[in-house]
């Protein structure tokens, strides 16, 4: 789903309740409402959405790893990266079995389904 197609589905979801916002107004709304995660998440680390899931920043300490083509031992810098863990409701909600051992994902969807 691409953000235009995002916006045109939320289009027609409120249609009948809010007729008069425009495609415009509802990326505007849309467009604000990721600005403030991104801001939850740069002040504090994490945003919760309750039956969706949870976004979080995860920092990782340098390490020591190796090249895998040569087996050398390399020195990897430090890094920050994004988290998402989908709420249980979604996951339910997608059908996808989790294996409660691993927490992974029991089997793959496919997209194209």
């Amino acid at each position: 789903m691409t953000r235009r197609d995002l916006i045109r589905a939320v289009q027609d979801i409120i249609r009948e309740q809010l007729p008069e916002l425009s495609q415009h107004d509802i990326a505007t709304v849309i467009d604000a409402t990721f600005d403030q995660i991104a801001a939850a998440m740069r002040e504090g680390g994490r945003y919760a959405h309750p039956g969706f899931g949870t976004f979080s920043v995860r920092r990782l300490q340098p390490r020591l790893g190796f090249n895998p083509r040569t087996g050398e031992r390399i020195q990897v810098r430090a890094s920050t990266s994004v988290r998402f863990s989908a709420s249980h409701s979604l996951v339910e909600h997608l059908g996808i079995a989790r294996d409660t051992a691993t927490d992974a994902p029991a089997l793959d969807i496919d997209p194209a389904d």
